[in-house]
């Protein structure tokens, strides 16, 4: 009798751990077919990139992207460093701690010419200005300060130089730039939004504000060449992401202005003294005018350019 009653009990936990597997079965494949129909969901679709970028308005559609969700839809885990030393950007970049960066065309092609190759697959939109004290005058050496191998150093030659005897002070850190401005140590120097809204709320004055050059960007976004061939889907995402943040941006600005104040923890009085730039989606600098850039670099740094067009910038990314 005991034995009968031990083979029936053995019987029932076999058909209970038979059940459980079936069931466990069922539920891996029914987990599997929704990956498979939602691929955002997928492991194999989750694409990470780590990118830089400057505490300037450029970056608003990545925020953008990031608070609404555009990247995460897309299968995209972006990570995003703020810096405020652009030098320290670079060696991120340049030591693979960083997949991309936010950059300048002046900075893309020194890269290329000393032999860091990055690829370009979009320009940006920034918005800068040159600030002085309440009391500029004008007259006689303006001490400018400005970084070196940038876009600072472009614009000043456009902007400021044809009207003023200017001596330029190569100076990286923006806050510093903004505290020699208060102080006496400047009469003038060159700062990005919304770095340049923080100075005037401060008591500065905006001199010259500018958002592009004759149409075309400046600004450009670049990863680096090991992370373009092997994260080309990631970098994909990216693009679709951005050119999804852009949109909603254009239908309202105040996305923008939300996403900078928190995104950079500035003071909300500023958000009204903030110039945006009209931001445009995903494209390429002609090379035409990047020919326009290489000529101005060759003659201010007193050197000729070993670079190419093709091998810097690739539109393969655009009208996703």
């Amino acid at each position: 009798m005991r034995k009968r009653s031990f083979i029936l009990i053995m019987g029932l936990l076999i058909l209970v751990l038979v059940g459980c597997n079936t069931n466990e079965t069922e539920e891996g494949s029914n987990s599997e077919e929704q990956a498979e129909n939602n691929p955002s969901t997928s492991e194999e679709e989750n694409d990470t990139l780590k990118i830089g970028i400057m505490p300037a308005v450029d970056g608003a559609p990545i925020f953008v992207a990031e608070s609404e969700g555009y990247f995460e839809e897309l299968g995209l885990d972006l990570e995003v460093t703020i810096y405020s030393n652009a030098n320290n950007r670079q060696s991120a970049l340049q030591t693979n701690e960083l997949d991309g960066a936010m950059t300048d065309l002046v900075a893309v092609l020194n890269n290329h010419h000393n032999g860091f190759e990055t690829k370009l697959v979009t320009s940006t939109d920034g918005s800068f200005a040159f600030l002085t004290q309440e009391d500029f005058d004008g007259e006689g050496t303006k001490d400018l300060g400005l970084m070196e191998i940038s876009v600072s150093n472009y614009l000043a030659d456009y902007y400021v130089a044809p009207n003023y005897d200017v001596n330029k002070v190569f100076i990286n850190e923006i806050p510093a730039r903004l505290e020699m401005i208060n102080t006496g140590q400047l009469d003038i120097g060159f700062i990005p939004e919304p770095a340049a809204s923080t100075g005037e709320l401060n008591g500065l004055t905006k001199y010259i504000t500018v958002t592009d050059d004759n149409g075309s960007s400046l600004q450009a976004m670049v990863f680096t060449t090991e992370s373009y061939q092997n994260n080309h889907t990631a970098i994909a995402k990216f693009v679709q992401g951005y050119n999804k943040a852009v949109e909603a941006i254009q239908e309202d600005h105040n996305l923008a202005l939300d996403a900078l104040l928190s995104e950079l923890d500035l003071n909300p009085e500023i958000r009204e003294l903030i110039h945006l730039p009209d931001y445009q989606l995903a494209r390429v600098p002609s090379e035409d005018y990047v020919n326009q850039v290489i000529s101005w670099v060759e003659e201010v740094q007193d050197m000729e350019l070993d670079v190419d067009y093709q091998e810097m910038i690739t539109s393969e990314f655009l009208n996703q």
